[in-house]
C-alpha cells in the first residue's frame, strides 16, 4: 500500500567551499573532448573550484568549444556567470560590458551600472543581473543572473574595452525530468509489490534510473530497462520496475548525462492490514482486501445500530404502556 503523496527532490553532492583570493592563474586545458560520463564531472569540479561568490577568479580555459567556461544551472534557479582578469586587481575604476549576442545584459563603468543610473539594458534582463558582493575589490566581474529560464541559455561575453579582453561563457539551462512513482502489481497475500519509476521531461540524455532501499542499497532491476526514447519536443522518457518485499520509503534516482545532480522521487510502501496467527504473518497489499476490511467494519456498525434502535424502541413502548 502506498502513501498517496510521493515527493520529488533534487540530490546534490556539491560541497560549498570558501577559497582565499588566488595569488596565481590556473589554466586547465583538455587536449581531447572527454567521454560524456567524465565531461559533467569536469564541468562540476571547475565550477566548484573557481567560481564561488565573493572569491577572486583565477583564469580557467577549457577546450570544450568556443567558450572559456561552461556553466550549468537548473531552470528557475540563479546562475553565476564567471568573469575576471586572472588576478585580484581592484575593478572599481574599470569598464566592462556583459552581452548575449546583441542583447545588453549588464554594463559597469566606474561605480555605475544598469541598476544604478545607467540605461540601455535589454528588458529581458531588467532587475535580474547583479554584481557579487565584494567581487570588484577581488578582481571579480562575475554577475548573478536570477530566476533562469530556457531563454537565458546560450553564449555570453564579458568584455573589457580598455584591455581589449573578452571572456566567453556558455550557460546551459537544465530542464529536470519529472518522476512518476507507482505500484504496478500487488498480488494479494504475496508479501511483495512491484514499483515502477517513470521519468519524462529531461532534455539531456538520461544515463539511467536507479531504485534504492530505505537504507540506500541499490535494488537490481528485474529485467534490463528499455532504452530512453525522445519525443518531438526533444524530451526523453525512461522507466524501470523493481520488486520489493519490505515496507519503507523507496527512492528512485534519475540521472542525466553531463549533469551532476540527480532528480529523486520517494514513495512509501507500508502494511495496511495484518492477520497474525502464531508465527505466520499474512500481508494484504491491494485494494480488494481494503474493501473487505471496510465492509466488515460497516457490517459491525450496522449490526450495532440495529441493536441500539431495538433497545430504544422497547424503552419508548414501555413508557407508553404498550406491551
Amino acid at each position: 500500500m502506498l502513501s498517496p503523496a510521493s515527493e520529488t527532490t533534487t540530490e546534490s553532492n556539491s560541497a560549498q567551499m570558501a577559497f582565499p583570493e588566488p595569488q596565481y592563474s590556473l589554466v586547465i586545458e583538455t587536449l581531447a573532448c572527454p567521454e560524456p560520463k567524465y565531461r559533467g564531472v569536469l564541468r562540476h569540479l571547475l565550477h566548484q573550484l573557481c567560481f564561488q561568490a565573493g572569491a577572486g577568479i583565477p583564469e580557467v580555459v577549457t577546450n570544450l568549444g568556443d567558450t572559456d567556461t561552461e556553466v550549468f544551472t537548473r531552470e528557475g534557479e540563479d546562475a553565476i556567470l564567471p568573469c575576471g582578469l586572472g588576478s585580484p586587481v581592484n575593478l572599481k575604476d574599470e569598464v566592462f560590458d556583459w552581452k548575449k549576442k546583441q542583447q545588453e545584459v549588464f554594463f559597469y563603468e566606474k561605480g555605475k551600472d544598469y541598476n544604478h543610473g545607467k540605461r540601455g539594458q535589454d528588458p529581458h534582463f531588467w532587475r535580474r543581473v547583479h554584481l557579487l558582493p565584494g567581487g570588484l575589490q577581488a578582481g571579480n566581474a562575475s554577475v548573478n543572473l536570477t530566476s533562469v529560464t530556457q531563454a537565458d541559455g546560450g553564449v555570453y561575453s564579458c568584455y573589457f574595452p580598455r584591455r581589449k579582453l573578452t571572456r566567453w561563457i556558455r550557460l546551459t539551462v537544465v530542464v529536470e525530468p519529472r518522476l512518476r512513482l507507482e505500484v504496478v502489481e500487488a498480488p494479494p497475500s504475496s508479501g511483495s509489490v512491484r514499483l515502477s519509476c517513470f521519468s519524462r521531461g529531461g532534455q539531456q540524455q538520461p544515463s539511467g534510473l536507479e531504485w534504492q532501499t530505505p537504507n540506500g542499497t541499490v535494488i537490481p532491476a528485474e529485467e534490463a530497462p528499455p532504452a530512453a526514447s525522445s519525443d518531438s519536443d526533444g524530451c526523453y522518457s525512461i522507466s524501470q520496475t523493481v520488486k520489493v518485499t519490505e515496507p519503507g520509503n523507496y527512492t528512485c534516482l534519475a540521472r542525466q548525462q553531463g549533469v551532476h545532480p540527480a532528480v529523486r522521487g520517494t514513495i512509501q510502501v507500508f502494511v495496511n492490514w495484518q492477520s497474525l496467527t502464531g508465527d505466520h504473518e499474512e500481508v494484504f497489499w491491494n485494494g480488494t482486501n481494503n474493501a473487505l476490511c471496510v465492509l466488515s467494519i460497516l457490517s459491525i456498525m450496522l449490526s450495532f445500530g440495529a441493536k441500539m434502535y431495538k433497545c430504544c424502541a422497547k424503552k419508548k413502548n414501555s413508557k407508553e404502556g404498550i406491551v
